[in-house]
């Protein structure tokens, strides 16, 4: 039965094995599956968001959607005035696809009020889809938030946070940072 179904999914060499979880699909929804699937979808964030409530320090969320259309949490945690180690640095911005965590940036809050970026990173297979960028404008959120007026950032080269991508994104050289003014 539907022998037909399955002659045409050999054909296009399409099947769901091939599909990559998470991935939106091309396909055109009816009001009441889009109103569904936006439930659902709704409905995982949720939980996923309860899951890093539970071994992160608190912090807010906020839900972008990378350059392929698949939902991300970028989750913000300021810890100033508490302190300090190298797993909980005072601001830590994350980001995380369901509950994997796939990028972060840490930074502290210098002597004279700016922002020092402390160690940045977007894992191998997800770079190259705006986490990046995502976490250098929260990075610039918090900072307004914190009236700073400079953020420093140290490029890593050969990885997607060099010289070319922080000048891109409005970063000036100055020694072996590179700085922006807010």
């Amino acid at each position: 039965m539907f022998g037909f179904l399955k002659r045409k999914d050999k054909e296009s060499g399409i099947g769901v094995q091939d599909q990559e979880w998470g991935k939106p699909t091309q396909r055109k929804l009816s009001r009441d599956e889009a109103n569904r699937d936006a439930a659902e979808q709704k409905l995982i964030e949720e939980k996923n968001k309860e899951r890093r409530d539970m071994y992160r320090l608190p912090g807010r969320e906020r839900i972008f959607t990378d350059v392929e259309g698949r939902r991300l949490a970028l989750r913000t945690e300021l810890n100033i005035g508490q302190e300090v180690s190298p797993t909980h640095p005072p601001v830590t911005i994350l980001a995380f696809w369901g509950t994997r965590e796939i990028g972060h940036m840490m930074a502290e809050q210098a002597a004279n009020g700016s922002l020092r970026q402390l160690n940045a990173k977007v894992e191998s297979g997800y770079e190259n889809r705006g986490i990046a960028a995502e976490l250098l404008k929260e990075l610039e959120t918090v900072a307004h938030e914190l009236n700073a007026s400079e953020i420093y950032c140290t490029p890593v080269e050969n990885n997607e946070w060099d010289s070319a991508f922080l000048s891109g994104m409005g970063f000036a050289v100055r020694g072996a940072e590179l700085v922006k003014s807010l």
